[in-house]
Parts: C-alpha cells; sequence; structure tokens
C-alpha cells in the first residue's frame, strides 16, 4: 500500500467475509520511517459500515514502536488501549508481525500484540480491553490500514502487508 503525501492514510477490507468472532494476523513493514510525526499501520478487526476496532501501530521518527487498540465510530477515533514496546527499535524494512482478536456482541473483547522479526511471539496479550459501542456489536469485516502523519517530510512510504490470515477466534 503507497502512501505519496504525509497527512493520507490508505486501507483495504474483506468486506463480503463477516464474522463477530474474528482473530485477524498480518506480517507488515514499512519502508522508511516518516522523519516527523510518525507512521502507523496495523489491522482491522471488526468493521461495520465505516465504524470499526483496529490495532494501530506507531512507528515514532526514533524508531519506537507504540501499540493502540482504537475504535472509530462516526469518524471520531478513540483509542481503547496503550502501550509502548520495549527492546529493539524498528528499523526499515523489518518484519512486524501483528494479531488483533474482537469477540463478542453486547460487549466485544478487543485483544491485540505484536512482535518483531526476531522476537518470540508474547505469551499474553499486550492490550486488552472491552468496549460496548452499539454500531460495533454486530458481524464485521477485517482488513488492513496505514496513515503517515501530516508533519512528516520524507514522502514515498510503502507498507507492506503479507500473511495475511483471518480466522474464528
Amino acid at each position: 500500500m503507497g502512501i505519496g503525501t504525509a497527512g493520507r492514510s490508505t486501507s483495504a477490507f474483506l468486506g463480503q467475509t463477516t464474522s463477530s468472532s474474528v482473530d485477524v494476523a498480518a506480517t507488515l513493514r514499512i519502508n522508511k520511517i516518516p522523519n516527523v510525526g510518525g507512521g502507523y499501520f496495523g489491522v482491522v478487526g471488526r468493521r461495520v459500515g465505516s465504524d470499526d476496532y483496529r490495532l494501530k501501530v506507531k512507528v515514532a521518527p526514533d524508531s519506537t514502536l507504540t501499540l493502540y487498540t482504537t475504535k472509530i465510530v462516526g469518524g471520531v477515533e478513540t483509542t481503547l488501549q496503550v502501550t509502548t514496546l520495549t527492546g529493539p527499535r524498528y528499523t526499515a524494512d523489518t518484519k512486524l508481525h501483528t494479531r488483533l482478536q474482537v469477540t463478542g456482541t453486547g460487549t466485544a473483547s478487543v485483544q491485540a500484540k505484536a512482535w518483531l522479526s526476531d522476537a518470540i511471539d508474547p505469551s499474553s496479550w499486550q492490550l486488552s480491553s472491552t468496549d460496548s459501542t452499539g454500531s460495533l456489536q454486530t458481524a464485521g469485516s477485517v482488513g488492513v490500514h496505514a496513515y503517515v502523519s501530516s508533519s512528516a517530510t520524507n514522502p514515498g512510504w510503502v507498507v507492506h502487508v503479507d500473511d495475511l490470515t483471518a480466522g474464528r477466534a
């Protein structure tokens, strides 16, 4: 997925496949780190209309990785939970494994984790929260997303998505 201009986003969804209990994973990498503001990429675990639950990974200009679980409702994004990963910093074109699980209706459970390709899959979820937003309490589709900060000045970003899988949680 290419992002040629700062402040832009791109996404892709599997709209014909829906579930209310999904475990989605993908290996992601970005060709260069945005020099100001950072870049975000990740997976969507439940998209209903234009609302969704997602895992966002921020790559900061200093190569720090921060994980967010968020919901987007009516075009407004709200952070459910956030954590900064410790250990090695991200470098351009390094594979990052991501996994997001969204289960339940009435109250959804949103769990996520991410790890660099040379690290071991964490044994537990790094983020775990619940949410009962009405528009998201039904089956939805899955996908991937990316965004580069509007303040970045080193254009030509490409986010690579490999090994995308989605199954029943």
